[in-house]
């Protein structure tokens, strides 16, 4: 039995034994003075009913020894005759002298008009119920009235309701022993299927699976459960194409590196043109492991937590350009041409100016990547309502739908257009993240051959120079 299942139980079980003991209590401390009350309630209604026409004595009496079925026993007594009659003494039960003296008391304080209502013991294990009630007449004599009522400790009704909840409490107990204890396991094991499920993906099972499926909260946690162990999965599948993609980018440019290297080492250092042209290569391929390393430190260093926007005002022109003639470079060695339209001239933002031109730089690059030789990129910016759109255009084949929704995953990276396959497929996360960062809205389009990734600085980050001056 597991811990839970366990509590559960233990904690149902608490519940039942409150609710037994609040029954009891309710029997022992209301019920009881209550039957008590209804008993000398019922034996006194009687004895009115049959007693109200009597004007004397001798009609009293006459009235009790003719409707004495209707109580269990009754006498009668004057101040003339007050001693109790053997009848009364084995009709009572009265076993001993001091029973006797209790009951000539209750007497002799009913003929002075004190009435009484209570259990006098005739015997260990029987009580008697015993009322007394003073009655004066019209000719201003009075009596006392003896109306008793034997209760038996085990014939009682007390006792068998007793008796009877006490059994009824044992069949509770056992039952609900037995049936909390199947409660607790039925609601336990989907947790526990649950839980072992997350071990697993822990341990680094991927297709561990809850398969609970209850039509609740429980339910939903496993559902839950099972789309992060698909997420972890899909996850893992692009982190092990990431590491087989960084091993294959980085060892071709070090290959390229190492072999212009001793090429410049052992023939062309005496050639200065031809020399020049392989040191111009090891720059290159030096430069590109750079970028990729840098992509894969800036990433670790965003899932770590530490990306702390430095905003300032710039000039959005400077940006657009400056991001422009940088990728310029990287560009010309594909004959493509970048060209800006900047609609939105004489406008400040406030930005962290490193982090937007990363933004720039990563989609530029990754337009340069999908964008066959001699093509064209364009940076568009335009005015949309209040903000500013910010597009980076290239010409190619329309980025599949399925695509659309995980380009921006981390470890994702489509197969390029025009045999290029340069990156880690960090660069698009690492816009997403510095973009969300900044509150601002971003997407990808497809229009007239062209595929736009575009991103909107919102008007609350847009400053006039106007106004500044």
């Amino acid at each position: 039995m597991s811990k839970l299942t366990l509590k559960l139980w233990i904690s149902m079980m608490i519940l039942i034994l409150i609710a037994l003991s609040f029954l009891w209590v309710v029997q022992t401390v209301l019920l009881e003075p209550y039957y008590t009350s209804l008993s000398k309630n019922e034996i006194k209604s009687k004895f009115n009913e049959i007693s109200k026409y009597a004007k004397n004595y001798e009609e009293l009496s006459e009235v009790i020894k003719s409707n004495i079925y209707q109580m269990q026993g009754a006498y009668i007594y004057s101040t003339q005759s007050k001693f109790i009659s053997t009848n009364a003494v084995k009709q009572m039960k009265l076993a001993n002298i001091e029973s006797i003296k209790i009951l000539l008391d209750i007497i002799e304080n009913a003929l002075k008009g004190k009435s009484f209502e209570d259990y006098i013991p005739v015997s260990p294990l029987e009580n008697v119920l015993l009322i007394a009630i003073p009655i004066y007449f019209q000719d201003g004599s009075n009596c006392a009235v003896i109306i008793y009522q034997m209760i038996s400790n085990t014939t009682s009704i007390q006792h068998v309701l007793k008796n009877q909840l006490f059994i009824l409490s044992l069949v509770l107990i056992v039952a609900s022993f037995i049936l909390s204890l199947f409660i607790a396991r039925i609601f336990t094991r989907p947790i526990l299927a649950i839980n072992k499920t997350v071990n697993r993906l822990a341990q680094g099972d991927l297709a561990a699976s809850a398969d609970v499926t209850q039509n609740d909260e429980l339910g939903e946690l496993s559902h839950s459960v099972d789309n992060l162990a698909k997420s972890l999965k899909k996850v893992e599948v692009l982190r092990k194409e990431l590491i087989a993609n960084v091993s294959h980018e980085l060892k071709s440019p070090l290959s390229l590196i190492r072999g212009y290297a001793e090429l410049v080492r052992e023939i062309s250092w005496k050639d200065e043109k031809e020399r020049n042209e392989n040191l111009n290569i090891i720059i290159d391929e030096a430069q590109r492991m750079s970028v990729m390393v840098n992509d894969i430190l800036d990433y670790s260093q965003i899932q770590s937590g530490y990306l702390n926007l430095n905003t300032t005002v710039k000039e959005l022109d400077y940006i657009i350009n400056d991001s422009a003639f940088e990728a310029k470079k990287q560009a010309e060695k594909f004959s493509l041409e970048v060209i800006v339209i900047n609609n939105t001239p004489d406008i400040n933002v406030c930005v962290d100016d490193i982090k937007i031109h990363q933004v720039f730089r990563n989609l530029l690059n990754n337009a340069i990547n999908h964008s066959k030789d001699g093509e064209k990129i364009k940076i568009i910016s335009d005015f949309i309502e209040d903000d500013i759109r910010i597009q980076i255009c290239n010409k190619g084949e329309p980025i599949p739908e399925e695509d659309r929704l995980i380009i921006w995953e981390r470890y994702y990276r489509a197969q390029h257009q025009s045999g290029r396959k340069q990156g880690t497929g960090l660069g698009l996360s690492i816009v997403k993240t510095i973009l969300d960062a900044h509150n601002m809205s971003y997407g990808i389009d497809y229009v007239d051959d062209n595929n736009i990734f575009w991103f909107e600085i919102p008007k609350i980050r847009i400053i006039d120079k106007h106004t500044l001056k």
